[in-house]
């Protein structure tokens, strides 16, 4: 699949951004859009995921969304539910989204509006995930959550919470030290030995409520019996160092579909006593640096 940013235009001022989305900015000229679709057709793809900043925001927006199905992709959209949230809109633009994939950041007002500095976003996500589900498309609507040290006691919650709209895949990303990320990373990266508490117990949260969790940027040792969570095993995506800074996805001609992301992993001395040492991107490079590899317990 190919991922392609609309917009840097967001309502949100997350405070882990990576790409570091303004509330003011430039949107990709439709035609520009479409010259990339149709030579993304050619090389193979037939997934596209609409990213942004927020790419509802985009003036042209249902009109993207219509010329991508009509050549033939399958749309996937990635929101933080600000246009989503209404009924009406939700109604016009849906008919052409194959996956709608949700950004919720805690379970209740108080932390997802701190996590996006817009006090109000919660209830437009919830709003969104009424829309969706309401309109039939549970089987396709994914929730994903940039995990930080101020909620990462959320996460047990939002999986719970999602389970009445009919989600199906749960995205758990480890906040990343990129834009935003990167100038907050100490404040706000969990510790290692938190997450390997939850994360297992949310790894069996969805496993009895039939939802896929995919993690990334977590090492696997921290995953215990249930690292087959993690984005590292799974085929579908795949590491690759870029420019520094950048994020992609995209995928060659016969490749496989991949996800590539430039997170700044590296492995430390217990990498090389793990039995999935080969599997495992390892840890962050800023976490490392501030508290060490005590907390990571290699497979044998």
């Amino acid at each position: 699949f190919v991922d392609m940013p609309l917009s840097r235009r967001c309502v949100n001022r997350c405070v882990f951004c990576y790409s570091d989305s303004v509330s003011e900015g430039p949107d990709v000229p439709a035609e520009d859009v479409l010259r990339d679709l149709l030579g993304e057709w050619r090389r193979g793809v037939r997934r596209v995921h609409f990213v942004g900043g927020e790419p509802t925001l985009h003036p042209r927006f249902p009109a993207i969304l219509r010329s991508a199905k009509i050549i033939g992709f399958k749309t996937v959209v990635v929101t933080n539910g600000v246009r989503l949230s209404s009924f009406e809109y939700c109604r016009r633009v849906l008919p052409y989204m194959d996956e709608v994939i949700v950004s919720l950041h805690g379970h209740d007002a108080a932390i997802h509006d701190a996590m996006t500095a817009r006090t109000g976003s919660y209830a437009w996500v919830m709003r969104t995930l009424e829309n969706v589900a309401g309109a039939g498309l549970g089987a396709h609507l994914s929730v994903n959550t940039t995990v930080t040290k101020s909620n990462l006691g959320s996460l047990l919650p939002i999986a719970r919470l999602i389970r009445r709209f009919g989600v199906r895949k749960y995205h758990g990303l480890h906040v990343v030290p990129l834009g935003r990320g990167n100038a907050g990373f100490a404040d706000l990266s969990p510790r290692l030995k938190d997450c390997a508490i939850i994360l297992p117990e949310l790894a069996e949260e969805c496993w009895k409520s039939g939802i896929q969790l995919l993690l990334a940027g977590f090492p696997c040792c921290i995953l215990g019996p249930y690292h087959r969570c993690s984005i590292d095993w799974s085929g579908e995506y795949e590491r690759e160092r870029t420019s520094p800074g950048e994020v992609r996805f995209e995928k060659g001609p016969g490749e496989p579909d991949t996800f590539r992301i430039d997170l700044g992993r590296i492995k430390v001395a217990p990498c090389g006593r793990c039995a999935l040492n080969s599997v495992c991107g390892g840890i962050f490079a800023e976490y490392y640096q501030r508290h060490g590899d005590t907390e990571l317990e290699p497979f044998s």
